[in-house]
Parts: structure tokens; sequence; C-alpha cells
């Protein structure tokens, strides 16, 4: 599958705001949830950012996801692969990788239909260690099977983040592993 979507990073008061919008619009909220991710292979890719592995506990799910950049017309796509995994294999790679990259975030869900394509909106709140108060933002996802569709579906998500954050002009925000290596 492959992961379309776009970050921008926001204010608490924006955040607040969005979350009463998203549910008087009627979109699904599926609730808030604490997710600790923990990198355990991370490597800089030649196409943007980073590739990666990482496992991730999710209200006591534990999710391994893989994500590699790859080539596409205008604009790099995700590659994800991602699967639930026992506590005992979750315990057992953290102990291969003592030094894994940790970031911790509490996450509001939305879940919605845009143009006939399921959609998900994630209301994120981070507090980086190299930042002096906790950050938000907001991010909309699409997966898709189909790697000519990355651009479509990417800007049909750039045009609905503009409406809803009612601005012309949005600025896409960094990776979290760009954010924490280059202390963004």
């Amino acid at each position: 599958m492959y992961e379309v979507e776009y970050k921008v990073e926001i204010t608490e008061e924006e955040k607040d705001r969005l979350i009463a919008l998203l549910k008087s619009r009627n979109f699904t909220d599926k609730g808030k949830v604490l997710q600790k991710d923990y990198y355990v292979e991370v490597k800089s890719s030649s196409i943007k950012g980073y590739d990666f592995n990482r496992y991730r506990d999710e209200g006591g799910k534990i999710f391994y996801t893989e994500k590699i950049w790859e080539e596409n017309e205008e604009v790099p796509v995700h590659k994800e692969m991602e699967r639930e995994v026992s506590r005992e294999e979750f315990a057992k790679e953290l102990d291969r990788y003592p030094n894994a990259l940790k970031i911790t975030k509490e996450r509001q869900i939305f879940a919605g239909i845009l143009e006939g394509q399921d959609f998900k909106i994630d209301m994120d709140s981070v507090k980086f260690d190299h930042s002096p108060n906790m950050r938000y933002f907001i991010e909309v996802e699409i997966m898709t099977e189909k790697k000519e569709e990355v651009s479509r579906l990417r800007n049909l998500i750039r045009s609905f983040l503009q409406k809803l954050l009612e601005k012309e002009e949005i600025i896409e925000s960094p990776g979290m592993l760009d954010m924490v290596f280059n202390k963004k």
C-alpha cells in the first residue's frame, strides 16, 4: 500500500477549533490514543527524508511498520507495510535495539470519506526534547494500492486542508524524524 499524507503544524487554538468543527460536521471520532513510537532502524533516503522500521504501542496494541520512500510522477510516496505483532515480539525487538528513538504523542483520530475515498485525520500533540512547548499537527491520510493515484490524492488532501484550515497557503511540516534529527 501507498500512504498519501499531508501534515501541517497548527496552534493549540486551531487544534481545539478543528476538533470541534470535525465533530460538528459528523466525521467519525475514533477517540484519543497515546502512541509510543520506537524507531528501531532509520536510514536517510536518497529520495526524501528517512526510510524506517518502527514499532508502535497504541493503546495496548503493538504494530510493526516499514516505510520506504519511492519515486513517483510528481511527488515521492511512502510505501508502507504494517502488521500487528505480539507483546513478546515487541519486547524482544526492543532488547535488540536498546537505543531506539522514541517519540510519544497523543493522537485524536477522525475518519471520513472525501470524494469517494476513505481517509483519516489525525490531530497530534507532541513534546519534542528540543522544543520548549507542546506542538500540534493535523495530518490527513489516504491509503491506496495504486501508485499512479498518489498525485491526485495528494492534491485532494491539500485542497481539503486549505478549506478546513481556512487558508489559501499551507506549509507542509517535515516528518517527525526530520524534526527530531534536525531539531526543527
